[in-house]
């Protein structure tokens, strides 16, 4: 090992001393700017919730037979009363 170089401590591979990041495994070496990094990427987002049924399905259903559309949406009570 060179004199500008040192070991990566998570991957066991020679990089540069200056070096702030690993080059084979991506990891920072410093610990402040790992734990940033873990705190900036464990942000939850809320995903918009994606619709189970059909509204042309629930049309129909409600033309047919009054309230099937509501019952068809989970909406039993809505359907009934």
């Amino acid at each position: 090992m060179e004199q500008d170089q040192k070991k990566c401590p998570f991957y066991a591979e020679t990089i540069k001393i200056e070096a702030i990041k690993c080059v084979f495994c991506g990891e920072f070496l410093e610990s402040g700017l790992r734990e940033a990094r873990k705190s900036e990427s464990q942000v939850i987002v809320n995903a918009p919730r994606k619709r189970k049924w059909s509204p042309g399905t629930a049309c129909l259903l409600s033309f047919i037979i009054l309230g099937a559309g509501q019952m068809y949406k989970s909406n039993i009570l809505a359907g009934l009363f």
